[in-house]
């Protein structure tokens, strides 16, 4: 198993290493909705990223400067035309190593957790005695930065959080459709009931 530094939880929900598998990481693939983007790695999505920002991170993980070209070129697209892009260099492109998606991975993981961290202060500003993000139990922080990873706003999983309960998020998480259909891949419950 791959480890990393901080977002254990996020990196083990993105992807696999399993070569034919559909959620295989080490290539370019495109998670199928319309909001993703080509996608290398455990969630580096391009569709929002610039030319020269993708170009830079990949000559940054050690991806030669061809290949991060041709990698860069994958940039602001989204839903179909993520999937042609993907069919189309899939091959060209090939894997990366494990250390270069790890490496992709820890270059983004921080900004997410700003992201978790700005959503959190807005979206519990009004909830009465809660927890501050920093007296947040660590294995709660991390939920809730794989779920802006993901692209979930938490606007049902953040007023929970704040309470600072385990328990309670891990009951919501098991009872609210839209966590629990990603469950499975996700392992969020599990994850808290290990970390109480």
């Amino acid at each position: 198993m791959l480890r990393v530094p901080q977002g254990q939880i996020t990196f083990d929900g993105e992807g696999d290493d399993v070569p034919n598998s559909p959620f295989f990481s080490r290539v370019v693939h495109w998670p199928g909705n319309a909001k993703s983007g080509v996608t290398l790695g455990r969630g580096y999505d391009m569709g929002k990223r610039t030319k020269g920002e993708i170009y830079s991170d990949m000559l940054r993980v050690g991806i030669g400067s061809e290949k991060a070209s041709l990698i860069a070129t994958g940039a602001g697209l989204k839903g179909g035309a993520s999937a042609n892009f993907v069919k189309e260099y899939k091959g060209k492109i090939g894997v990366i190593t494990h250390q270069q998606q790890v490496d992709l991975f820890n270059i983004i993981y921080g900004g997410y957790i700003k992201i978790a961290k700005n959503r959190y202060a807005d979206r519990s500003a009004n909830i009465p005695d809660r927890a501050n993000w920093n007296e947040l139990h660590p294995a709660i922080r991390d939920i809730l930065v794989d779920l802006a990873y993901q692209g979930m706003e938490g606007k049902k999983t953040i007023p929970v959080a704040a309470k600072n309960d385990i328990d309670l998020l891990i009951k919501l998480i098991e009872s609210e459709p839209e966590l629990l259909k990603y469950e499975a891949g996700r392992n969020r419950a599990g994850y808290l009931r290990m970390r109480r």
